[in-house]
């Protein structure tokens, strides 16, 4: 469950020892990974300040991929709608 932000490109940083940058769909078919992720800008609250909450038109909101965990960073429980929201926390 990521959600990328490119700056200037829709691709994605895949390792260091082979700087391969990939589109988020060429990472998940070749490594079989990543298949709760997308590459968009994820509308932070405040990124500049440190809130890293969610606004409520992100797109990673319902998009993430349960991987057993009920509580988000500040303890709410997960997912509170269709699916769990990608990041830190769940969004009411």
């Amino acid at each position: 469950n990521n959600l990328f932000n490119p700056k200037s490109s829709s691709k994605i940083y895949v390792s260091r020892s082979t700087w391969a940058y990939l589109t988020i769909q060429a990472y998940q078919s070749t490594y079989a990974k990543g298949y709760g992720s997308l590459v968009a800008n994820p509308l932070f609250v405040n990124a500049t300040s440190g809130d890293f909450r969610l606004q409520t038109t992100s797109p990673a909101i319902d998009k993430g991929v349960s991987i057993g965990v009920s509580y988000d960073i500040k303890g709410t429980t997960r997912p509170l709608g269709a699916a769990n929201d990608i990041g830190a926390y769940e969004i009411k």
